[in-house]
């Protein structure tokens, strides 16, 4: 939970956040750790978006508008993309995305809401409240195009299960998220089996 921080003991560890040198820094990493994960980047340009809506149908709704160009367009298009439905009812979680690096917290809100405006006036109306919008921290990690050069990869497959730490998530070449995904449960599978 936020602000609050606790120590445990594992005998393993699963690293799922974006694995930068940064984000890393509490595992006291080792040289081959800290050269295979010092060239990893994030995207600073991805906010997380929380939107409140009374209409049931503004999952589907939002999704039709958003990606018809006719019904949909904001000076930015398409600045807000990926709503779907969160825990609680009537709330919905998206993704906006800088178009530029000029682009600040205050453009993005003001686009975001230039976008809920004209799902409001579309010929399927839908009334829908932005709540909150806030950057991620590490969006999208990545290898910059220079190192591909040099495999980086393979370091970082060599270090799994070294000091019983594991990695996953989407620093790893697979080209969706559902692929993404079941490398985590191959692993988990592999090396977490039920006692």
């Amino acid at each position: 939970m936020e602000g609050e921080y606790r120590t445990l003991h594992a005998d393993k560890v699963i690293i799922a956040i974006s694995p930068t040198i940064g984000n890393l820094h509490f595992l006291s990493l080792n040289a081959a750790e800290t050269a295979a994960f010092t060239p990893v980047q994030v995207h600073p340009g991805f906010y997380s978006v929380e939107l409140q809506s009374n209409n049931t149908e503004f999952f589907g709704a939002s999704m039709q508008n958003f990606n018809n160009t006719a019904n949909f367009d904001a000076p930015n298009y398409p600045t807000l993309t990926l709503i779907y439905p969160a825990a609680h009812p009537g709330s919905f979680v998206g993704h906006a995305r800088a178009n530029s690096s000029l682009d600040t917290i205050e453009t993005i809100v003001a686009t975001i809401q230039t976008n809920l405006e004209q799902l409001r006036e579309a010929p399927n109306p839908v009334d829908v409240a932005l709540v909150r919008v806030s950057p991620h921290t590490g969006y999208f990690p990545h290898f910059p195009v220079d190192e591909l050069a040099y495999s980086p990869y393979r370091p970082i497959y060599d270090l799994q299960g070294l000091r019983n730490t594991f990695y996953v998530g989407a620093l790893f070449p697979y080209p969706d998220t559902t692929l993404i995904t079941d490398h985590g449960k191959r692993l988990v599978d592999e090396h977490f089996p039920p006692k």
